[in-house]
């Protein structure tokens, strides 16, 4: 179950606590850190445009801590990011690409 703790967190759980997407707007690139307490989950995430087709969709690495999106190759626009975890979508957030 996600617990918001405050506005730095995309979601916050037992398993895996995921900051917000950071810039927001971006140009070049943008990112999310991220702790995995439970290395046996699986942790995505899908960027949509506003016509709900797939632009990108980013695995988050156990090992790792944090993930960066190439968003330099998205048109300028409004996109939505969604946190998918163990096959759920469990959080969906508006990120701004501009140039």
């Amino acid at each position: 179950m996600s617990e918001k703790a405050d506005d730095n967190w995309l979601y916050v759980s037992d398993q895996v606590t995921i900051s917000n997407i950071y810039p927001n707007p971006a140009s070049d690139n943008a990112s999310f850190n991220y702790i995995f307490y439970d290395t046996q989950i699986s942790v995505k995430v899908v960027v949509r445009n506003v016509l709900g087709s797939i632009v990108g969709e980013y695995t988050l690495p156990a090992q790792e801590r944090q993930l960066t999106l190439p968003v330099d190759r998205f048109i300028p626009g409004v996109y939505f990011y969604t946190l998918w975890v163990n096959n759920k979508s469990v959080v969906t957030k508006k990120l701004i690409v501009k140039r």
